[in-house]
């Protein structure tokens, strides 16, 4: 599963780009306005202050992939997602 974190403070968001500061395992990625629409996590709408994590699970992401491949925002982290 992928969450989608909503950082209000500007440090939080600079601590996304910081590799010491992840979890392990978690790679942060841009999602596009067209992903955000795919997958219902628009900022400030569906991903806010009061709901600050939405779930996408990773069969969602594997459709993604599958279903516009390269344009994908989920494409530089393909080889994590699919393994075997």
């Amino acid at each position: 599963m992928i969450l989608v974190k909503y950082y209000v403070h500007k440090i939080a968001v600079m601590n996304l780009y910081n590799a010491a500061a992840l979890p392990e395992g978690v790679v942060p990625l841009f999602l596009s306005s067209k992903t955000q629409e795919v997958f219902g996590v628009h900022t400030d709408i569906d991903v806010t202050t009061e709901n600050p994590m939405k779930i996408i699970s990773k069969e969602q992401v594997l459709q993604d992939l599958y279903n516009r491949a390269a344009i994908s925002d989920f494409h530089p982290v393909k080889p994590l997602m699919v393994v075997g």
